[in-house]
């Protein structure tokens, strides 16, 4: 961590990152050549903690940001939300009142009240909420497929869809919020697939990768931040594949 810390400082980043809470945490980072402003931490485990730090051995936090448009305070701004979600929905018969549906509800609350930015009287434009999910999506894949990535053989039949975050009824869209592979009119690298995801952006085979993009409209219903194109990078350097979004933002 160390030596990624001193490379990005080195290319000119200032670096954020979610807060550690146990030896085993792997913090998200934010990294930005802008100045951030720091909305403030949260833990996301709540009332799942205790069987977290036992079954896995670590937590996972979440940091809230906002990036400034331009150089004056007054300057209209963009929301991230950094951090990533546990690999196990751990729950009490309920996987849509699970530990993923409570670690999105808290980032999400996080943001809605941009609570440590309270002096903050910049207008917001939008909020990007992208991430390891740690889970993939019903919508992206067919019934065969579906059926085999559930299935307890394959390495990846935790992921079952049904975590209450993702879909129509899920967290994200009821905040709304939408899925960047599921947006019209995005231009989209080679390495995706006519249904706007990615063919895989994960080790095992499949996309646990995911971007989510909240924005505010102007009186004609114009969108104030767009999505103009979305690329998976297929490169060999990590378990995951980095993904690149390229925003329009209308000041």
């Amino acid at each position: 961590m160390a030596l990624l810390d001193k490379a990005l400082r080195d290319e000119g980043f200032l670096l954020m990152r979610t807060p550690v809470k146990t030896g085993g945490d792997n913090p998200a980072l934010i990294a930005s050549r802008c100045a951030l402003l720091d909305g403030g931490s949260c833990a996301l485990d709540g009332e799942f903690q205790a069987t977290v730090v036992q079954a896995d051995g670590e937590t996972r936090s979440a940091r809230y940001v906002e990036l400034p448009l331009g150089p004056t305070a007054d300057a209209p701004t963009l929301g991230l939300i950094v951090t990533q979600l546990h690999h196990r929905n751990h729950h009490s018969g309920d996987p849509s009142r699970g530990l993923r549906a409570a670690e999105v509800a808290c980032a999400l609350e996080a943001c809605r009240t941009r609570a440590h930015l309270a002096a903050q009287s910049s207008p917001r434009l939008g909020v990007l909420f992208a991430t390891d999910f740690s889970e993939v999506r019903r919508s992206e894949y067919s019934a065969s497929e579906w059926h085999f990535l559930t299935t307890k053989g394959h390495m990846c039949s935790n992921a079952r869809g049904d975590d209450g975050v993702h879909g129509p009824s899920g967290l994200l869209e009821k905040a709304g919020f939408a899925h960047v592979n599921d947006l019209p009119g995005v231009e989209r690298g080679s390495f995706h697939q006519q249904n706007g995801a990615p063919r895989f952006s994960h080790w095992t085979g499949v996309t646990v990768d995911h971007a989510y993009m909240q924005t505010e409209r102007r009186h004609d219903g114009t969108a104030r931040v767009r999505v103009a194109r979305v690329q998976t990078m297929p490169v060999l350097l990590l378990d995951h594949l980095p993904i690149i979004i390229d925003l329009t933002i209308e000041l």
